[in-house]
């Protein structure tokens, strides 16, 4: 990332600003006219945090299935044939390098 002049002007003037307001505020005088801050997120992003509340949510283990998967080794039924293990071995490999 290339910075220019003109930005870190830019910022050292931000920053000035800031180290004076500080001063002023230490010395007990307040500006007249303070803004406030404010945070207005999009719809989009909302959605985004409700996906991610609902991600953190769900367990990393599906105790459903590895009962079922378990019984099947304990009864001998549980078979998984080489081809299967490839594909996925291949398929998570293709994934993983599109990433």
């Amino acid at each position: 990332m290339m910075i220019s002049k003109t930005q870190i002007q830019q910022v050292i003037k931000q920053y000035g600003e800031t180290s004076k307001l500080k001063k002023s505020e230490q010395s007990g005088a307040t500006p007249a006219a303070r803004q406030s801050d404010a945070v207005i997120l999009s719809k989009e992003a909302i959605s985004i945090q409700h996906i991610q509340k609902a991600l953190k949510e769900t367990p990393d283990v599906r105790e459903e299935k590895v009962s079922e998967v378990r019984e099947q080794i304990r009864s001998g039924s549980y078979n998984v044939s080489g081809t299967e293990i490839a594909e996925q071995m291949i398929g998570r490999t293709l994934v993983d390098r599109s990433l």
